[in-house]
């Protein structure tokens, strides 16, 4: 969602629900994203983006390059900024990383809404689209 939301803003309008889910299911028959693995009925795991730059291709974004920067790295001119937070493992062990769109290092909309990772973790890195 993440990719999405910078997506819209280059296409200058939003996705519609069913162009969403074509995407994703497109994504996942594909590769492009990871499969989802459930246990309990509850979603651990899955829903990675594995070539991103693809995901942007499909959302109809060209970009050519895709870089894992330092948290501190400063965005150029034109330059797509996407940001990763990492919380560290707590009480149950569990670790959690989660990507978020971002403007000079600051989320600017959470997909999961006011997530725990982006809240009481840190900025780990980020990945800069070209």
């Amino acid at each position: 969602m993440s990719v999405l939301y910078h997506a819209e803003t280059k296409r200058m309008r939003p996705f519609w629900a069913d162009e969403i889910i074509s995407i994703y299911k497109a994504c996942m028959a594909t590769g492009v994203i990871g499969k989802e693995v459930f246990k309990d009925g509850k979603l651990i795991d899955g829903c990675f983006v594995n070539d991103p730059v693809s995901l942007f291709s499909i959302a109809g974004v060209r970009v050519s390059t895709v870089l894992k920067m330092d948290a501190k790295y400063k965005a150029g001119t034109g330059e797509i900024e996407l940001l990763c937070f990492h919380r560290p493992a707590g009480p149950n062990n569990s670790e959690h990383t989660h990507f978020v769109p971002g403007v000079d290092g600051k989320p600017i909309w959470d997909p999961i809404d006011n997530s725990n990772t982006v809240r009481y973790g840190y900025l780990k890195s980020k990945r800069i689209f070209k």
